[in-house]
């Protein structure tokens, strides 16, 4: 029986992997730098009761105490916990898992035939931190599995290493850049669009040189957003007439987020032909974020911060022989983000950006509290919202919004987001007047809820407090859980923190890092 985990931390530095790399692993981490000694056979009842507890901290501690336990009976409990419910859970399960030393080979057979797909997928992103031939045979085994999550994880567990910066030739064969590379390319056929997108990121993320322009150009007509949103940012890498192609067609895509990417990649390719269209989408796109990007990317094309008519006007007039292509190699203009943004109303002062809104308000029982103006927090947050709805009933577009109450967990006012009306409005403030503010803050899920949404291109949180229920409440596996929503919808993401007083300097930081890395802003109310 083995209790050194830094055995682990020797392999990664013979994989030529940096040892922060493992420590800053949302999966490993808490294994490791929080090690106990292993749990002995006397003990693994008590364990088994622990792993009942309807508090997942307190399931994700008990399975961490089986780490460094290399007995079989230690082995089953761990991929019992690699079915829960809770994927907190899962994960800590997968970290010890990732632990493991010896019977690798034994377990190993156990692994690919987990009933539960959730279970297979934390077995994979566990048994892809071994780095040996067993855990090559299990990940190619998880590649062609019947679930699409599954899938998705086995890429990601086999391909994260060479992101990582592991050298392949001192990896196992199933590593070598060839085997990685079929692998991969039948991902990209994948019948599952999640798949086949996840394949392509990673692809362009390790050896982009590997997909030419003509197979870049196929994919931009992939059936799935998210293929085409990726394949659309890997060809404006290509050519100039390759990106140009893409930017073109990415313009024109139905769905919203490529057309924001496409405006937003815009800027760098330096094409008469792009700057028509874009001078086109000021009249035609209907998104207000993505006419925003267009206004942006044309300041960068010419040098001019010219708005609206103004722009039809000088291609018309001064402008009509204007070649950006002859720019070529000047530094563009510095274009702060936001520059151009146009407002459809306000929340506690926070610019409203979108006519396509969802809110996510904490609901938690501290929402409760009365502020230094003598108001409740939520009454304050149900006032507020109020008022921007009625800004976005009258913004000149349409407007459609959704909100989400999060506490112990989340409810939504509908399962999408619906025309703002003045009934709309009346039942909302019913609906929130109707439900008191209890439990924890269960911030990831309200999060996820909006997201969901494919229509919603701005979401706009209201938070008192750090999270402490629901999904993911750390802020390593928040973040990170959100980053893997986020890099599919492209939605913003806007914190609007009240009350905030009280809490840890790091809570209210992982509301700014939320906002930063979505494009969005934070404020302090």
């Amino acid at each position: 029986m083995s209790t050194s985990p830094p055995l682990a931390v020797a392999l990664l530095l013979r994989l030529g992997l940096p040892v922060f790399t493992l420590l800053a692993s949302a999966l490993l981490a808490p294994t490791l730098l929080a090690f106990v000694p292993a749990a002995s056979a006397d003990s693994l009842s008590g364990l088994r009761r622990l792993l009942d507890d309807p508090d997942p901290s307190a399931r994700a501690a008990a399975v961490r105490r089986l780490a460094g336990n290399d007995e079989p009976v230690a082995h089953r409990l761990v991929l019992d916990v690699l079915a829960d419910d809770h994927p907190y859970v899962r994960r800590a399960a997968a970290g010890v898992l990732a632990g493991v030393l010896e019977r690798r080979e034994l377990l190993a057979r156990s692994l690919t035939k987990l009933g539960e797909p959730r279970a297979r997928a934390a077995a994979a992103e566990g048994v892809g931190l071994w780095l040996d031939a067993t855990a090559g045979g299990v990940l190619v085994r998880l590649l062609a599995d019947k679930s699409p999550e599954v899938r998705v994880a086995a890429l990601e567990a086999f391909v994260r290493p060479l992101l990582d910066g592991a050298a392949p030739q001192a990896l196992p064969t199933a590593w070598e850049e060839a085997s990685v590379l079929d692998h991969l390319d039948r991902a990209l056929a994948d019948r599952d669009g999640l798949v086949r997108a996840t394949a392509l990121d990673l692809l362009l993320g390790w050896r982009p040189g590997h997909l030419t322009e003509a197979r870049l150009a196929d994919l931009l007509g992939d059936p799935d957003a998210r293929v085409r949103l990726r394949a659309l940012e890997g060809s404006a890498a290509m050519s100039t007439e390759a990106a140009t192609v893409a930017v073109l067609r990415g313009s024109d895509d139905a769905v919203w987020s490529v057309r924001l990417v496409a405006a937003e990649l815009s800027g760098a390719v330096r094409s008469a032909r792009v700057l028509d269209r874009l001078i086109q989408q000021l009249d035609t796109e209907p998104r207000e974020r993505v006419v925003a990007a267009v206004q942006s990317s044309l300041v960068q094309l010419v040098g001019i911060p010219f708005e609206g008519d103004q722009w039809r006007a000088w291609r018309k007039g001064d402008g009509a022989a204007f070649d950006p292509a002859l720019r070529e190699g000047e530094a563009p203009p510095d274009v702060p983000r936001g520059t151009h943004t146009v407002e459809t109303g306000r929340f506690l002062g926070l610019p409203l950006v979108s006519t396509h809104v969802a809110f996510v308000v904490d609901a938690s029982g501290s929402m409760r509290e009365v502020g230094r103006d003598g108001r409740r927090r939520d009454v304050r947050a149900r006032e507020a919202l109020d008022a921007a709805l009625a800004s976005l009933q009258a913004a000149p577009k349409p407007a459609a919004v959704n909100i989400h109450r999060f506490h112990d967990g989340v409810e939504s006012f509908e399962a999408k987001a619906v025309p703002v009306t003045e009934s709309m409005r009346r039942r909302v403030t019913t609906w929130l007047a109707s439900r008191e503010p209890a439990g924890r803050t269960a911030l990831f899920d309200g999060i996820a809820a909006a997201l969901a949404d494919p229509d919603v291109d701005q979401v706009v949180v209201l938070s008192d407090g750090a999270p402490s229920a629901g999904s993911w409440f750390t802020k390593t596996d928040l973040l990170r859980e959100v980053g893997r929503l986020q890099r599919w919808t492209r939605a913003r993401i806007d914190v609007v923190r009240i009350g905030q007083d009280g809490v840890a300097a790091r809570w209210r930081r992982l509301l700014e890092q939320l906002a930063d890395v979505t494009g969005g802003v934070a404020l302090s109310r």
